[in-house]
């Protein structure tokens, strides 16, 4: 096991002789998957700000029905015209 001084050692050869230390594809993996994600949750949560919510169309239109049809009813029972 190495000592914090040794790896410290290590990492200021590699940095003066310019040689990377060779990456695991597992570590690249990670990367890449860490990469999509976040670009993919840019893009979702763009795509909510800038998308029309129907919701709120869909709760008008059901409010204006549900009033008339109230209203109707109400009539009938009533007899008003």
């Amino acid at each position: 096991m190495k000592t914090t001084e040794e790896k410290l050692d290590e990492i200021l050869y590699l940095l003066k002789s310019g040689k990377k230390k060779k990456r695991g594809f597992f570590s690249r993996l990670l990367k890449l998957i860490g990469i999509i994600a976040v670009v993919a949750g840019v893009v979702y949560g763009l795509y909510r700000f800038f998308s029309p919510d129907y919701l709120d169309d869909f709760e008008e239109d059901f409010n204006e029905d549900f009033e008339e049809s109230f209203q109707k009813e109400y009539a009938k029972a009533h007899k008003i015209s």
